[in-house]
């Protein structure tokens, strides 16, 4: 199974279900009334750690996730189904970054975006003040060399022209308070539809500007009771996510069974039900469904281990895990074999247990990104205690003790996180001559630094049994620590 540690999917939240206009109609019923019922939510997207997974590789494959959209609402007063949500199940230790509203399809996506060049920039500026400067001027058909500047338009005599022109405006309360809400202004006198009118009371339904007018807006219900009936029946306001900005951290599933809503799913409409008022008995109007949230999103997998295995290539990592735990991971005698991480789980005597992760050689220069860089590095983040595995190579320029700084060095540069931790210096490969000929010059060395010094083999087991009752006390030493208790 291929360890995946970083994908990029796509999540989008159900859309709520539109509201309906219905009636009542039974018989020995008469004007039975509105009966159109609401729309139901859109399912919500959610993230679960299973303790059962470790990689990425089965979210990976599918890279986008829709939750189902809220069923429209029917007759009898009867809502539609909501949508079911949509559970996404990822390892332990996966952490989840904001990456950006989904976009139209065809536009690049958010990191994309950074990658473009000046050049293109200041081109699009470009273009864009010549379509600026196209509007601002028009040819005069005298003399073509010549061009004016178009008229000004004068708002005040708009202004008396809409009041002057008689029948009823249709015209919307402050901006998102009143969504969709006909209201019917005061007619002037002899106007269609006045008291003083000679024509018909109410306006013809094929009024281009009034066709999608409620019964009641047609027949003249004032303003006043309009904008009473609809802040007694406000619609609530729709589910959101916090504004976030590209690449934050939205959650750390740190925790087996942890979950996180990442994707609120739309609000289902209101039928025509619920706008029934003394002055309103028969209203015709519906609510659509809000949209759901869309976003893309990037999971990251940093392993949860209490001990990390450091070293160079052909250093033995993969051997003493093989040996310490079940774990079984590709051995050979050539470097690089090693290229996925690996979990073993160790059993002490008395019940006492602990997680190991071995993870890809280290080379110079990791801590830039040479070899595999950063996609091992980050896996020790996590771990309480660092396991500085050496061994005799005959590689020229090659010593145990500077292959010890340069590690150290390697974990400097890479960050901070990792000063204070516990670690453990063992000199494996201790069946071969070369390493029992280091093993004093090396141990005197580590002396004057305070560091003790573990020899074993990982392929007969020498020696193996007290360094992981080293490792077991500085490990137990960290989970002490007043802070890792909280």
């Amino acid at each position: 199974m291929r360890f995946i540690d970083r994908v990029r999917i796509q999540v989008h939240a159900g859309d709520g279900g539109k509201g309906i206009v219905a009636w009542r109609r039974e018989a020995h019923v008469p004007e039975g009334g509105p009966a159109g019922g609401d729309g139901g939510n859109g399912g919500d997207v959610w993230l679960v750690a299973d303790p059962q997974l470790a990689t990425l590789l089965d979210v990976g494959f599918r890279r986008i996730y829709r939750a189902p959209a809220g069923r429209a609402g029917a007759g009898q007063k009867k809502n539609g189904k909501s949508g079911e949500d949509q559970i996404i199940r990822v390892p332990v230790g996966t952490m989840v970054y904001y990456e950006g509203e989904v976009e139209e399809e065809g536009d690049p996506r958010p990191w994309q975006q950074d990658d473009r060049s000046d050049a293109d920039v200041e081109a699009e500026a470009d273009e864009d003040a010549d379509e600026d400067a196209d509007d601002s001027f028009t040819w005069s058909d005298d003399d073509p060399d010549v061009f004016e500047a178009p008229a000004e338009v004068d708002e005040g005599e708009d202004a008396e022209e809409a009041e002057a022109e008689p029948g009823i405006e249709a015209t919307s309360e402050g901006e998102g308070e009143l969504e969709n809400v006909w209201i019917a202004e005061p007619s002037s006198p002899g106007s269609p539809g006045s008291p003083g009118s000679s024509g018909s009371s109410a306006l013809p339904q094929r009024d281009p500007e009034l066709a999608g007018a409620p019964r009641e807006i047609r027949e003249g219900i004032s303003a006043g009771a309009q904008r009473q009936q609809m802040a007694e029946h406000r619609r609530e306001a729709p589910r959101r996510s916090p504004r976030r900005e590209r690449g934050q951290l939205i959650a750390d599933l740190d925790q087996p069974d942890a979950r996180v809503l990442i994707a609120h799913g739309g609000h289902g409409g209101r039928g025509n039900v619920h706008f029934t008022s003394s002055t309103n008995r028969s209203p015709d109007r519906a609510e659509p469904g809000t949209p759901g949230e869309a976003m893309w999103l990037r999971l990251e997998l940093k392993l949860l281990a209490d001990v990390g295995i450091v070293g160079y290539p052909n250093v033995g990592k993969s051997t003493l895990i093989s040996r310490i735990s079940r774990a079984r991971p590709e051995i050979a005698d050539y470097p690089f074999t090693t290229l996925a991480p690996q979990l073993g789980v160790v059993t002490l005597p008395g019940d006492r247990t602990m997680v190991v992760a071995d993870v890809p050689g280290l080379i110079d220069g990791a801590s830039e990104g040479r070899g595999l860089g950063h996609e091992f590095l980050r896996h020790l983040e996590r771990t309480r205690v660092l396991l500085h595995l050496l061994a005799p190579d005959p590689t020229p320029g090659r010593e145990v003790l500077a292959d010890l700084d340069a590690l150290e060095g390697e974990l400097l540069r890479y960050g901070d996180m990792f000063e204070g931790r516990p670690r453990v210096v063992a000199l494996n490969k201790l069946d071969t001559p070369e390493s029992q000929a280091l093993v004093k010059r090396a141990r005197r060395a580590l002396r004057e630094r305070n560091i003790p010094l573990f020899p074993i083999s990982a392929v007969t087991g020498e020696g193996v049994d007290a360094l992981l009752e080293a490792l077991w006390r500085r490990l137990d030493m960290v989970r002490s620590r007043p802070s890792d208790a909280e």
